[in-house]
Protein backbone atom coordinates (compact mmCIF):
# COMPACT_ATOMS: atom_id res chain seq x y z
CA UNK A 1 0.00 0.00 0.00
CA UNK A 2 1.39 3.17 -0.76
CA UNK A 3 0.73 6.44 0.87
CA UNK A 4 -1.01 9.57 -0.27
CA UNK A 5 1.16 12.38 -2.12
CA UNK A 6 2.10 14.96 0.21
CA UNK A 7 1.54 17.33 -2.69
CA UNK A 8 -2.17 17.23 -4.25
CA UNK A 9 -0.95 18.54 -7.72
CA UNK A 10 1.30 15.47 -8.15
CA UNK A 11 -2.04 13.39 -8.33
CA UNK A 12 -2.00 12.37 -12.09
CA UNK A 13 -5.38 13.78 -13.54
CA UNK A 14 -5.70 10.95 -15.78
CA UNK A 15 -5.78 8.11 -12.87
CA UNK A 16 -9.18 6.82 -12.46
CA UNK A 17 -8.67 6.30 -8.53
CA UNK A 18 -9.23 10.35 -8.29
CA UNK A 19 -12.13 10.60 -10.51
CA UNK A 20 -15.32 12.27 -9.40
CA UNK A 21 -18.78 11.27 -9.69
CA UNK A 22 -21.11 11.03 -12.62
CA UNK A 23 -24.53 10.62 -13.05
CA UNK A 24 -23.89 6.91 -14.55
CA UNK A 25 -22.63 6.02 -11.22
CA UNK A 26 -25.65 7.49 -9.60
CA UNK A 27 -27.34 5.63 -12.01
CA UNK A 28 -25.38 1.91 -10.74
CA UNK A 29 -25.96 3.39 -6.94
CA UNK A 30 -30.09 3.69 -7.43
CA UNK A 31 -30.41 0.27 -8.76
CA UNK A 32 -28.00 -1.53 -6.49
CA UNK A 33 -30.54 -0.04 -3.52
CA UNK A 34 -33.79 -0.52 -5.17
CA UNK A 35 -33.77 -4.20 -5.74
CA UNK A 36 -36.51 -5.78 -6.23
CA UNK A 37 -38.61 -2.75 -5.41
CA UNK A 38 -40.99 -1.41 -8.39
CA UNK A 39 -38.77 1.36 -10.09
CA UNK A 40 -41.45 2.39 -12.94
CA UNK A 41 -44.86 2.10 -13.86
CA UNK A 42 -46.19 3.14 -17.08
CA UNK A 43 -49.83 1.65 -17.69
CA UNK A 44 -49.86 -1.90 -16.66
CA UNK A 45 -46.18 -2.40 -17.13
CA UNK A 46 -44.33 -2.63 -13.89
CA UNK A 47 -40.11 -2.93 -13.77
CA UNK A 48 -38.11 -3.64 -10.80
CA UNK A 49 -35.24 -1.75 -9.68
CA UNK A 50 -33.36 -5.28 -10.65
CA UNK A 51 -35.39 -5.46 -14.13
CA UNK A 52 -34.32 -2.11 -14.89
CA UNK A 53 -30.71 -2.65 -14.38
CA UNK A 54 -30.48 -5.89 -16.60
CA UNK A 55 -32.30 -3.88 -19.04
CA UNK A 56 -29.74 -0.93 -19.02
CA UNK A 57 -27.16 -3.72 -19.25
CA UNK A 58 -28.14 -4.97 -22.53
CA UNK A 59 -29.20 -2.00 -24.00
CA UNK A 60 -25.51 -0.49 -23.29
CA UNK A 61 -24.09 -3.78 -24.83
CA UNK A 62 -26.59 -3.34 -27.92
CA UNK A 63 -25.31 0.23 -28.39
CA UNK A 64 -21.55 -0.81 -28.08
CA UNK A 65 -21.92 -3.21 -30.29
CA UNK A 66 -23.18 -0.67 -32.96
CA UNK A 67 -19.86 1.33 -31.89
CA UNK A 68 -21.31 3.94 -30.07
CA UNK A 69 -19.04 5.21 -28.11
CA UNK A 70 -17.96 7.98 -25.14
CA UNK A 71 -18.50 11.77 -26.93
CA UNK A 72 -21.23 10.40 -29.34
CA UNK A 73 -24.28 12.42 -29.85
CA UNK A 74 -27.81 10.99 -29.58
CA UNK A 75 -31.72 11.80 -29.10
CA UNK A 76 -35.01 10.52 -28.01
CA UNK A 77 -38.04 11.47 -29.32
CA UNK A 78 -40.82 9.68 -27.31
CA UNK A 79 -43.74 9.93 -25.16
CA UNK A 80 -43.57 9.22 -21.49
CA UNK A 81 -42.10 5.39 -21.50
CA UNK A 82 -39.93 3.57 -19.28
CA UNK A 83 -37.95 2.74 -22.49
CA UNK A 84 -37.06 6.50 -23.15
CA UNK A 85 -35.31 6.50 -19.82
CA UNK A 86 -33.73 3.29 -20.67
CA UNK A 87 -31.72 5.32 -23.49
CA UNK A 88 -31.21 8.02 -20.95
CA UNK A 89 -29.50 5.65 -18.15
CA UNK A 90 -27.51 3.78 -21.20
CA UNK A 91 -25.99 7.32 -22.50
CA UNK A 92 -25.10 8.49 -18.53
CA UNK A 93 -23.51 4.79 -18.31
CA UNK A 94 -21.62 5.43 -21.71
CA UNK A 95 -20.59 8.79 -21.82
CA UNK A 96 -23.09 9.57 -24.99
CA UNK A 97 -24.45 13.42 -25.41
CA UNK A 98 -27.70 13.15 -25.23
CA UNK A 99 -30.56 15.55 -26.60
CA UNK A 100 -34.06 15.38 -25.41
CA UNK A 101 -36.62 16.49 -28.17
CA UNK A 102 -39.53 17.42 -26.59
CA UNK A 103 -42.78 15.77 -28.02
CA UNK A 104 -44.51 18.91 -28.12
CA UNK A 105 -42.28 20.85 -30.42
CA UNK A 106 -42.81 21.43 -34.10
CA UNK A 107 -40.96 19.66 -36.68
CA UNK A 108 -39.32 22.64 -37.62
CA UNK A 109 -37.74 22.45 -34.38
CA UNK A 110 -36.80 18.94 -34.09
CA UNK A 111 -35.05 19.06 -37.36
CA UNK A 112 -33.17 22.09 -35.91
CA UNK A 113 -31.79 20.86 -33.21
CA UNK A 114 -30.71 17.92 -34.68
CA UNK A 115 -28.60 18.94 -37.03
CA UNK A 116 -27.40 21.88 -34.56
CA UNK A 117 -25.93 19.23 -32.25
CA UNK A 118 -25.43 17.12 -34.55
CA UNK A 119 -26.90 13.88 -33.69
CA UNK A 120 -25.79 11.03 -34.95
CA UNK A 121 -28.54 8.35 -33.72
CA UNK A 122 -32.20 8.96 -33.22
CA UNK A 123 -34.49 6.50 -30.84
CA UNK A 124 -37.87 6.86 -31.58
CA UNK A 125 -41.09 5.67 -29.99
CA UNK A 126 -42.58 3.88 -32.85
CA UNK A 127 -46.54 4.12 -31.36
CA UNK A 128 -46.02 7.97 -31.07
CA UNK A 129 -43.90 9.25 -33.53
CA UNK A 130 -43.02 7.24 -36.79
CA UNK A 131 -44.60 9.68 -38.85
CA UNK A 132 -42.49 12.57 -37.13
CA UNK A 133 -39.29 10.08 -37.58
CA UNK A 134 -39.69 9.49 -40.85
CA UNK A 135 -40.15 13.24 -41.66
CA UNK A 136 -36.97 14.30 -39.56
CA UNK A 137 -34.71 11.16 -41.50
CA UNK A 138 -35.81 13.21 -44.71
CA UNK A 139 -34.21 16.91 -43.92
CA UNK A 140 -31.50 15.23 -41.14
CA UNK A 141 -28.76 13.47 -43.15
CA UNK A 142 -27.28 12.50 -40.55
CA UNK A 143 -30.33 10.18 -39.98
CA UNK A 144 -30.81 8.44 -43.37
CA UNK A 145 -27.28 6.50 -42.42
CA UNK A 146 -27.42 3.11 -41.20
CA UNK A 147 -28.11 2.91 -37.85
CA UNK A 148 -29.16 6.50 -37.96
CA UNK A 149 -32.11 5.54 -36.52
CA UNK A 150 -33.22 3.02 -34.12
CA UNK A 151 -36.86 2.30 -32.65
CA UNK A 152 -38.13 1.34 -29.24
CA UNK A 153 -39.78 -1.38 -30.26
CA UNK A 154 -40.82 -3.16 -33.90
CA UNK A 155 -40.75 -0.80 -36.79
CA UNK A 156 -38.98 -1.64 -39.74
CA UNK A 157 -39.35 1.61 -41.53
CA UNK A 158 -37.80 3.40 -38.38
CA UNK A 159 -34.81 1.20 -38.63
CA UNK A 160 -33.36 -1.82 -35.85
CA UNK A 161 -35.46 -2.47 -33.20
CA UNK A 162 -33.04 -1.65 -29.86
CA UNK A 163 -35.57 -3.48 -27.59
CA UNK A 164 -34.64 -6.62 -29.82
CA UNK A 165 -31.27 -5.98 -30.34
CA UNK A 166 -30.86 -5.63 -26.26
CA UNK A 167 -32.63 -9.18 -26.09
CA UNK A 168 -29.90 -11.23 -27.68
CA UNK A 169 -27.23 -9.87 -24.52
CA UNK A 170 -27.17 -11.45 -21.18
CA UNK A 171 -26.78 -9.06 -18.26
CA UNK A 172 -23.70 -8.05 -17.16
CA UNK A 173 -22.20 -5.59 -14.40
CA UNK A 174 -22.89 -2.29 -14.62
CA UNK A 175 -19.73 0.16 -15.54
CA UNK A 176 -19.81 3.81 -16.26
CA UNK A 177 -17.07 4.84 -18.38
CA UNK A 178 -18.13 8.80 -18.94
CA UNK A 179 -15.79 11.44 -17.12
CA UNK A 180 -17.66 14.37 -14.55
CA UNK A 181 -16.52 17.16 -17.00
CA UNK A 182 -17.82 15.49 -20.26
CA UNK A 183 -21.26 16.64 -21.33
CA UNK A 184 -23.83 14.19 -20.20
CA UNK A 185 -26.81 16.46 -21.91
CA UNK A 186 -27.33 19.53 -24.52
CA UNK A 187 -31.07 20.78 -23.49
CA UNK A 188 -32.02 23.34 -26.05
CA UNK A 189 -33.83 26.49 -25.08
CA UNK A 190 -37.65 27.39 -25.70
CA UNK A 191 -36.74 29.53 -28.77
CA UNK A 192 -38.80 32.00 -27.82
CA UNK A 193 -36.58 34.72 -28.79
CA UNK A 194 -35.74 33.17 -32.26
CA UNK A 195 -34.44 29.44 -32.95
CA UNK A 196 -33.69 26.89 -30.03
CA UNK A 197 -30.28 27.18 -28.32
CA UNK A 198 -28.42 24.15 -26.94
CA UNK A 199 -27.36 24.52 -23.12
CA UNK A 200 -24.24 22.12 -22.44
CA UNK A 201 -24.69 20.20 -18.83
CA UNK A 202 -21.85 18.35 -18.05
CA UNK A 203 -22.45 15.14 -15.20
CA UNK A 204 -20.83 17.27 -12.71
CA UNK A 205 -23.97 19.71 -13.00
CA UNK A 206 -26.52 17.10 -13.51
CA UNK A 207 -24.50 15.36 -10.24
CA UNK A 208 -25.26 18.91 -8.58
CA UNK A 209 -28.54 19.37 -9.92
CA UNK A 210 -29.89 15.48 -8.37
CA UNK A 211 -28.22 15.79 -4.89
CA UNK A 212 -29.43 19.43 -4.23
CA UNK A 213 -32.55 18.17 -5.31
CA UNK A 214 -32.58 15.33 -2.56
CA UNK A 215 -30.87 17.39 0.03
CA UNK A 216 -33.27 20.94 -0.38
CA UNK A 217 -36.89 19.08 -1.67
CA UNK A 218 -39.64 18.61 0.85
CA UNK A 219 -39.52 14.48 -0.38
CA UNK A 220 -42.24 12.37 1.33
CA UNK A 221 -40.11 9.66 3.40
CA UNK A 222 -42.35 6.94 0.82
CA UNK A 223 -42.04 8.28 -3.07
CA UNK A 224 -44.85 7.57 -5.56
CA UNK A 225 -44.25 9.95 -7.73
CA UNK A 226 -46.96 10.99 -10.81
CA UNK A 227 -45.16 12.32 -14.10
CA UNK A 228 -47.84 13.83 -16.29
CA UNK A 229 -46.01 16.63 -18.28
CA UNK A 230 -42.92 15.27 -20.22
CA UNK A 231 -39.76 13.50 -19.33
CA UNK A 232 -38.22 15.83 -21.50
CA UNK A 233 -38.66 18.55 -19.32
CA UNK A 234 -38.30 19.14 -15.56
CA UNK A 235 -40.91 16.14 -14.47
CA UNK A 236 -37.64 14.37 -16.65
CA UNK A 237 -35.04 16.06 -14.22
CA UNK A 238 -37.14 14.00 -11.21
CA UNK A 239 -36.55 10.46 -12.22
CA UNK A 240 -32.94 10.45 -10.55
CA UNK A 241 -33.35 11.82 -7.19
CA UNK A 242 -36.57 9.39 -6.99
CA UNK A 243 -34.48 6.69 -7.70
CA UNK A 244 -32.14 7.18 -5.64
CA UNK A 245 -34.55 7.37 -2.66
CA UNK A 246 -35.19 3.50 -4.08
CA UNK A 247 -38.75 5.38 -5.13
CA UNK A 248 -41.26 4.04 -7.71
CA UNK A 249 -42.06 6.89 -10.58
CA UNK A 250 -45.66 6.54 -12.40
CA UNK A 251 -45.51 7.77 -16.27
CA UNK A 252 -48.42 8.52 -18.26
CA UNK A 253 -49.32 10.59 -21.47
CA UNK A 254 -50.43 13.64 -20.93
CA UNK A 255 -52.63 15.19 -18.24
CA UNK A 256 -56.47 15.15 -17.53
CA UNK A 257 -58.39 15.55 -14.25
CA UNK A 258 -60.18 12.92 -14.45
CA UNK A 259 -56.88 10.72 -15.15
CA UNK A 260 -54.90 12.43 -12.65
CA UNK A 261 -57.82 11.54 -9.82
CA UNK A 262 -57.52 7.93 -10.82
CA UNK A 263 -53.50 7.34 -10.85
CA UNK A 264 -53.36 8.89 -7.75
CA UNK A 265 -56.12 6.85 -6.14
CA UNK A 266 -54.66 3.73 -7.91
CA UNK A 267 -51.14 3.61 -7.10
CA UNK A 268 -51.50 5.77 -3.72
CA UNK A 269 -49.28 8.68 -5.37
CA UNK A 270 -47.46 10.85 -2.64
CA UNK A 271 -45.59 12.97 -4.96
CA UNK A 272 -46.57 14.74 -8.10
CA UNK A 273 -45.04 17.59 -10.74
CA UNK A 274 -47.65 20.26 -12.16
CA UNK A 275 -47.71 23.42 -13.40
CA UNK A 276 -50.39 25.98 -12.29
CA UNK A 277 -53.11 25.32 -15.22
CA UNK A 278 -53.17 21.92 -13.75
CA UNK A 279 -53.65 22.79 -10.26
CA UNK A 280 -56.78 25.19 -11.51
CA UNK A 281 -58.34 22.29 -13.39
CA UNK A 282 -58.28 20.19 -10.95
CA UNK A 283 -59.68 23.17 -8.34
CA UNK A 284 -62.54 23.22 -10.84
CA UNK A 285 -62.98 19.49 -11.59
CA UNK A 286 -66.26 18.38 -10.07
CA UNK A 287 -64.68 15.02 -9.82
CA UNK A 288 -62.05 15.87 -7.41
CA UNK A 289 -64.46 15.77 -4.58
CA UNK A 290 -65.02 12.64 -4.96
CA UNK A 291 -61.29 11.35 -5.21
CA UNK A 292 -59.34 9.80 -2.45
CA UNK A 293 -56.01 11.99 -2.81
CA UNK A 294 -55.30 11.83 0.60
CA UNK A 295 -52.03 10.11 -0.44
CA UNK A 296 -50.51 13.46 -1.51
CA UNK A 297 -48.01 14.96 0.30
CA UNK A 298 -46.20 17.16 -2.43
CA UNK A 299 -47.40 18.91 -5.14
CA UNK A 300 -44.46 20.27 -6.91
CA UNK A 301 -45.26 23.25 -9.13
CA UNK A 302 -43.35 25.57 -10.91
CA UNK A 303 -42.52 26.12 -15.05
CA UNK A 304 -45.18 29.51 -14.50
CA UNK A 305 -46.23 31.80 -11.89
CA UNK A 306 -48.64 30.58 -9.92
CA UNK A 307 -51.94 32.76 -8.81
CA UNK A 308 -51.38 33.60 -5.18
CA UNK A 309 -55.28 33.15 -4.19
CA UNK A 310 -55.57 30.14 -6.10
CA UNK A 311 -52.59 28.66 -4.52
CA UNK A 312 -54.23 29.22 -1.13
CA UNK A 313 -57.25 27.74 -2.98
CA UNK A 314 -55.16 24.76 -3.60
CA UNK A 315 -53.53 24.64 0.51
CA UNK A 316 -57.42 24.33 1.63
CA UNK A 317 -58.44 21.93 -0.99
CA UNK A 318 -54.90 19.78 -0.70
CA UNK A 319 -53.64 20.71 2.19
CA UNK A 320 -50.16 21.92 3.08
CA UNK A 321 -48.22 20.24 0.33
CA UNK A 322 -47.42 22.91 -2.31
CA UNK A 323 -43.34 23.28 -2.59
CA UNK A 324 -42.26 25.67 -6.04
CA UNK A 325 -39.34 25.36 -7.66
CA UNK A 326 -37.76 28.31 -10.00
CA UNK A 327 -34.97 27.10 -12.46
CA UNK A 328 -33.93 27.77 -16.14
CA UNK A 329 -32.14 25.18 -18.75
CA UNK A 330 -28.64 27.26 -17.94
CA UNK A 331 -29.32 26.23 -14.54
CA UNK A 332 -30.96 23.01 -14.43
CA UNK A 333 -33.98 22.77 -11.79
CA UNK A 334 -32.50 24.09 -8.55
CA UNK A 335 -32.20 28.26 -8.20
CA UNK A 336 -34.53 28.71 -5.95
CA UNK A 337 -37.24 27.23 -3.70
CA UNK A 338 -40.43 27.91 -1.99
CA UNK A 339 -40.31 24.96 0.90
CA UNK A 340 -43.76 23.41 2.18
CA UNK A 341 -43.42 25.40 5.26
CA UNK A 342 -42.40 28.76 3.75
CA UNK A 343 -46.14 28.78 2.44
CA UNK A 344 -47.52 31.02 4.60
CA UNK A 345 -50.78 33.01 3.56
CA UNK A 346 -51.47 33.56 7.53
CA UNK A 347 -48.65 35.39 8.38
CA UNK A 348 -46.55 35.64 4.74
CA UNK A 349 -48.37 36.22 1.97
CA UNK A 350 -46.46 37.83 0.03
CA UNK A 351 -44.47 34.86 -0.28
CA UNK A 352 -46.76 32.93 -2.16
CA UNK A 353 -45.94 35.57 -4.86
CA UNK A 354 -41.90 34.86 -4.80
CA UNK A 355 -40.17 31.76 -5.69
CA UNK A 356 -38.61 31.27 -2.71
CA UNK A 357 -35.02 31.24 -1.35
CA UNK A 358 -32.26 29.96 -3.10
CA UNK A 359 -31.40 26.25 -3.24
CA UNK A 360 -28.05 25.04 -1.16
CA UNK A 361 -25.19 25.84 -3.05
CA UNK A 362 -26.82 28.18 -5.16
CA UNK A 363 -25.96 32.26 -4.84
CA UNK A 364 -28.14 34.38 -6.58
CA UNK A 365 -28.47 38.42 -6.69
CA UNK A 366 -30.36 41.13 -8.62
CA UNK A 367 -27.88 43.23 -11.07
CA UNK A 368 -28.42 46.42 -12.81
CA UNK A 369 -26.92 47.07 -16.25
CA UNK A 370 -23.45 47.50 -15.26
CA UNK A 371 -23.50 44.31 -13.09
CA UNK A 372 -23.97 45.81 -9.38
CA UNK A 373 -26.38 44.66 -6.76
CA UNK A 374 -29.45 46.41 -6.58
CA UNK A 375 -31.03 47.80 -3.50
CA UNK A 376 -34.11 46.31 -1.63
CA UNK A 377 -37.35 46.70 -3.70
CA UNK A 378 -35.24 47.35 -6.98
CA UNK A 379 -35.95 45.44 -10.09
CA UNK A 380 -32.69 43.87 -11.61
CA UNK A 381 -31.48 41.20 -14.11
CA UNK A 382 -31.21 37.63 -12.22
CA UNK A 383 -27.88 36.40 -12.15
CA UNK A 384 -26.93 32.78 -10.57
CA UNK A 385 -23.54 31.44 -9.40
CA UNK A 386 -23.04 28.29 -8.53
CA UNK A 387 -21.66 24.01 -9.68
CA UNK A 388 -25.26 23.80 -11.29
CA UNK A 389 -24.41 26.64 -13.80
CA UNK A 390 -23.77 25.07 -17.46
Amino acid sequence: MHPAPSNPSAIPPSNPLYDGCTVGDLVVSAIARGGDRVAFIADEAQWSYRQLGALVSTAVQALAARGLQRGDAVATLSANRPEAFLITAAAYLMGLRLTWLNPTSSEDDHAYILADSGVTTLFVDPHSFSDRALALARRVPALQRPGGMMALGPSPALGEDLLAAAAAYSPGPLVPQAQPDDVCVLVYTGGTTGQPKGVAHTHRVHVTMILTEMADWDWPREIRFLALTPITHAAGAMIMPVLLKSGTYAMTQGFGADKFCRLVQQHRITATFLVPTMVYVLLDHPGRVQADLSSLQLIIYGASPMSPARLVEGMRVFGPVFMQLYAQSEAPNVIAVLHQHEHDPVHHPERLASCGTPCVGSQVRLLDDDGAEVGPGQAGEIAIRGPQVM
